[in-house]
């Protein structure tokens, strides 16, 4: 796999983030080969975050969101400012295309700062492990 580029937050801010979909149209009529857990509509994509405390619904981080080649999605996620610094990851999330897309790039990594006071009463040499 191939990481996707790191994306940065902070807490206690919204992000709007464009998700494109240049991938090419897929042939009419070819979805796939109609298996339940096997490929189906390997050119629809999605954005889905996993360690985000944020919204489920969209336009934030709704797994049921749909962008079909050629379409764009703006995703809206708003962090709390009382969301802690964390390592998270962000992935496809399109049924039947996660593996083709995930192991092409899609995927990778968010890295969230939490609120500066997180730390404020933790020794210096403890917050630095």
């Amino acid at each position: 796999m191939i990481p996707g580029p790191v994306i940065r937050m902070k807490a206690c801010n919204t992000y709007k983030l464009t998700v494109h979909n240049d991938l090419a149209a897929w042939p009419a009529g070819n979805n796939g080969n109609g298996a339940i857990n096997g490929m189906m509509g390997p050119t629809m994509t999605n954005m889905h975050t996993h360690g985000l405390h944020i919204s489920g619904e969209a336009p934030s981080d709704d797994v049921f969101t749909v962008i079909d080649a050629g379409d764009a999605f703006e995703y809206t996620y708003t962090l709390p400012c009382d969301h802690v610094s964390s390592t998270a990851w962000y992935h496809p999330h399109k049924h039947g295309s996660v593996a083709l897309q995930a192991d092409g790039g899609a995927a990778g990594m968010l890295l969230i700062e939490g609120a500066p006071r997180e730390y404020a009463d933790t020794p210096a040499e403890i917050q630095t492990l």
